[in-house]
């Protein structure tokens, strides 16, 4: 797998291949090459920031509410 096709896909992909976990061509690629394994690991930090501060925006649904 070339870098251009990494970096096509490494928005897409699961946590797990950006981990670089598992035997698919985009996890093994990710854990070879660190230009790659470096990009993978940016768009981990990401959304994990980004799911962090969603929970900060979107409330708690009223369970109250619903049963009512």
């Amino acid at each position: 797998m070339r870098c251009a096709d990494v970096v096509e896909l490494i928005l897409e992909a699961d946590p797990p291949d950006l981990r670089g976990e598992g035997k698919g061509a985009l996890a093994g690629h990710v854990r070879d090459c660190p230009r790659c394994g470096a990009l993978a690991q940016i768009v981990l930090e990401e959304q994990e920031i980004l799911a962090s501060s969603m929970l900060e925006v979107v409330p708690a649904p009223d369970l109250d509410m619903i049963l009512d």
